[in-house]
């Protein structure tokens, strides 16, 4: 199972340019009104899925599968940095906050299980820093998704 997290940001200010590289040449989008950035990439990190999940399934969503796209803003994503600091810092939480959830497999809390949590860590700080030292104006909102 592949998770995605991207930013989807709403542009407002006529003035952005924005140049992207092509075929290794430098071409300007000019005045786009729209910019999706992936932000965070995972495999089978059951336990950051199961985090998304618990969130959707508690504003009425149903099961989160490769057509559904879950948006979180700046605060969410904050709210699961502090998760997984929570369970880094303390692994007896880890069954509690972010238990290791899938339907194939029982999982375990093993090494690969903290350095998943570790590698999240590094990614939501660096979303969030990112988040609060934006220049362009507009919003930005956050999509998680699956591919199987």
């Amino acid at each position: 199972m592949g998770q995605y997290l991207y930013r989807e940001s709403w542009l407002d200010d006529d003035d952005v340019e924005i140049v992207v590289k092509k075929a290794g040449k430098a071409v300007p989008l000019t005045n786009p009104s729209e910019l999706v950035e992936e932000v965070a990439e995972w495999r089978k990190a059951y336990q950051i899925h199961y985090w998304f999940q618990k969130s959707y399934t508690a504003e009425g969503g149903g099961e989160i599968d490769d057509d559904t796209r879950v948006y979180a803003d700046v605060e969410d994503i904050k709210e699961l940095l502090n998760v997984v600091g929570a369970v880094l810092k303390d692994k007896s939480k880890a069954s509690e906050l972010l238990p290791y959830n899938s339907k194939n497999d029982k999982g375990s809390y093993s090494e690969h299980y903290y350095w998943q949590l570790e590698d999240t860590k590094e990614m939501l700080e660096k979303v969030v820093e990112q988040h609060d030292s934006r220049v362009l104006s507009g919003s930005s909102y956050y999509r998680y998704e699956v591919s199987q």
